[in-house]
C-alpha cells in the first residue's frame, strides 16, 4: 500500500525526468511544436517516454486499487477502536492528499512538458 501512495511522486519524477533528458539532449528547454516529440529525440527519450505513456495509462487503476485498500484499512479499524470521524478524515487525507496534489501539478502543466509529450494528464 505505501507503494501506491508513492505513485503520484513516480508520475512527475518520469515526466520531468524524461523532459530533463530531453533538454539535456537538445541543450535547451524542449518547446512543444518547435523541438519535435519525445519518440524522434533518440533511444534513451524514447524509451523515456514509453515508460512514461505506460506509468500514465495505469494511473487512474492504481487509485482505485490504493483507495480501496485504504476503505479496507479503515474498514477493519472500525473494529478496533470504533468509528471516529478524526480516523476517516486522517484516511482520507492520507489517501487522497497526495494523488491530488500530483494530478493538479500534472492537470497545471507547468512548463508544458505534457503538451511537448503529446499526453492529457490523467
Amino acid at each position: 500500500m505505501i507503494g501506491l501512495a508513492f505513485y503520484p511522486a513516480l508520475l512527475l519524477v518520469f515526466t520531468y525526468g524524461t523532459w530533463l533528458v530531453a533538454w539535456g539532449k537538445l541543450g535547451h528547454r524542449p518547446q512543444p511544436g518547435t523541438d519535435g516529440d519525445a519518440w524522434q529525440m533518440g533511444a534513451v527519450v524514447a524509451c523515456a517516454a514509453r515508460v512514461l505513456e505506460a506509468i500514465f495509462i495505469a494511473a487512474w487503476p492504481a487509485f482505485v486499487v490504493y483507495a480501496a485498500l485504504a476503505g479496507a484499512i479503515y474498514y477493519r479499524s472500525l473494529g478496533a477502536g470504533g468509528a471516529s470521524r478524526l480516523k476517516l478524515i486522517a484516511v482520507v487525507a492520507m489517501t487522497v492528499a497526495p494523488w491530488a496534489a500530483g494530478f493538479l501539478v500534472l492537470e497545471t502543466d507547468p512548463g508544458g512538458v505534457l503538451q511537448w509529450l503529446g499526453l492529457e494528464a490523467p
